[in-house]
């Protein structure tokens, strides 16, 4: 059983998800938003400098890809207390 999936689709998720959260933030002016439009400015300055720099690694990557799946679980997580 190899958990090989879940390690290339989470990532995709988080930036999905990401993406979702800066427009729908963007509509309604919400700080989420704004943090989403920064982080995802973030991973791509983050791969264009360290692809740039040292040729393409998944390593350099994988240091900051988990932060949008955070994001998107607290989202997620935030949505779900405040419909409590």
């Amino acid at each position: 059983p190899s958990l090989r999936w879940l390690h290339q689709a989470a990532p995709w998720a988080g930036l999905a998800g990401c993406a979702a959260l800066a427009v729908l933030g963007h509509r309604r002016r919400h700080l989420l938003g704004g943090f989403a439009v920064a982080l995802l400015f973030g991973v791509l300055v983050n791969a264009a400098i360290t692809g740039g720099l040292s040729g393409p690694h998944e390593r350099y990557q994988s240091r900051v890809i988990w932060l949008p799946v955070v994001l998107v679980l607290l989202a997620l997580l935030r949505r779900r207390t405040a419909a409590r």
